[in-house]
Formats: C-alpha cells, structure tokens, sequence
C-alpha cells in the first residue's frame, strides 16, 4: 500500500499547520480534510444553496464558478477560480482566505 504523502504545495501545507496548531476541533477536520487526496471544487450553485443571506461558509477545495449566487455571503477557501471570486463580490459578499479565517478566529458552516 502507498504511503500518503500529503500536499507538496508549501502554501497549503502552511495552511495545514496553521490549522492544526489551533487545536480546534473544526480546523483538526479542515486540516485533515485538506491533507486528504486531492478532490475537486465546490461550484457556486452549491454554497447558493446551502447558506444564508450574510452567512460565513467554508470551502476546504477550490471555489469554482460553476452557476451563480444570489445572497451576499462571506467564503473562506484555499483557491477561487477568477469568475467565482467576480460573481461573489458581485453579490456583495467576500472572498476571503483560510489563513484570515484563523487569524479572526471564525468557525463558519463547512460547505463540502
């Protein structure tokens, strides 16, 4: 059987460490999730459909532009694709980043 060998991108394995260091019980699941094999992206139809108006949400995949959103929402992730990242400020929400998302302290609904 393979060994996993985890991220071999620093900036994620930063992240990774970053959560884990907090000793959060939501960050200890990001971080394993994260570490886990490579998936793919969480289109924007689906945070649309989970969240509320003004909710935080975290993605621990790459926010993809994939349909549309409706409500201002706050989302935390790795990466954003450029017409995700347009179409969620367009929606007067914010694309923010998992390290930001540690720095204040937030623990959002985990979008997956």
């Amino acid at each position: 059987m393979p060994k996993p060998t985890g991220s071999s991108n620093p900036n994620i394995k930063e992240i990774i460490d970053m959560l884990r260091s907090k000793r959060v019980k939501l960050y200890s699941k990001l971080a394993d999730y994260i570490s886990g094999r490579p998936r793919n992206g969480v289109n924007l139809s689906k945070i649309d459909r989970v969240s509320k108006k003004n909710e935080s949400v975290v993605v621990p995949l790459k926010v993809l532009g994939g349909g549309k959103i409706t409500k201002p929402v706050m989302v935390y992730s790795i990466k954003f694709s450029h017409s995700a990242a347009k179409k969620i400020i367009a929606a007067n929400g914010k694309c923010m980043s998992l390290k930001e998302m540690v720095e204040k302290g937030d623990k959002p609904r985990v979008v997956i």
